[in-house]
Order: structure tokens, then C-alpha cells, then sequence
């Protein structure tokens, strides 16, 4: 065994791709925020009285950016909840004897 070298080899073993990069994070975290938006909507919404609710409905139910007769939002600010609910769009539940 006299001239002879001792070899050493080393194995490394493979890691598993080094954590598969980062996209998934940032599309939970888009969705998680969207699921957030979606649910402070809901729960700002819930908190609005019918009335002012049905004349939201009814606001976005005739907006219209292209069109000249309708409602266009860059001319209807602050009294979008002033205009007046047509007859046919108040629900039974909702009509006082």
C-alpha cells in the first residue's frame, strides 16, 4: 500500500430544487388578498340600509359610459344615493303599507 493515494470521494446528495422557487407565494397572497377585499365588501355592505342598498342597485343597474342617456359615473358623484328608485324596481318586502 506503500505509493498509494487514498481517494475520498464526497456525494452530495441533491437538495429538492431548492424550495420550487416563489410563485405559489404570490399567487396565494393575491388570492388571499382578494378573498379579503371580497369579504370587507360583504361586510360593508351589510352594514348599509336597504334603502340606500336598492339605490346602489339601481345607480349600477343604468350606469353607462358609453352610452349618453344614461347615468355616467364621471358626471354623478356625491348624490348617487339622491336619485329616485323606480316603482318596478322596490321589492314587496320593501313597499310600506
Amino acid at each position: 500500500m506503500k505509493g498509494q493515494s487514498i481517494i475520498i470521494k464526497k456525494v452530495k446528495k441533491a437538495g429538492h430544487g431548492g424550495g420550487h422557487g416563489g410563485s405559489w407565494k404570490v399567487a396565494y397572497a393575491d388570492f388571499v388578498t382578494a378573498m379579503m377585499a371580497f369579504f370587507l365588501l360583504m361586510w360593508l355592505l351589510s352594514m348599509v340600509s336597504p334603502d340606500k342598498r336598492m339605490k346602489l342597485a339601481s345607480y349600477f343597474s343604468t350606469l353607462s359610459i358609453y352610452d349618453s342617456i344614461g347615468y355616467s359615473f364621471l358626471g354623478k358623484g356625491a348624490d348617487v344615493l339622491d336619485t329616485q328608485i323606480p316603482r318596478s324596481e322596490i321589492m314587496p318586502s320593501d313597499r310600506q303599507s
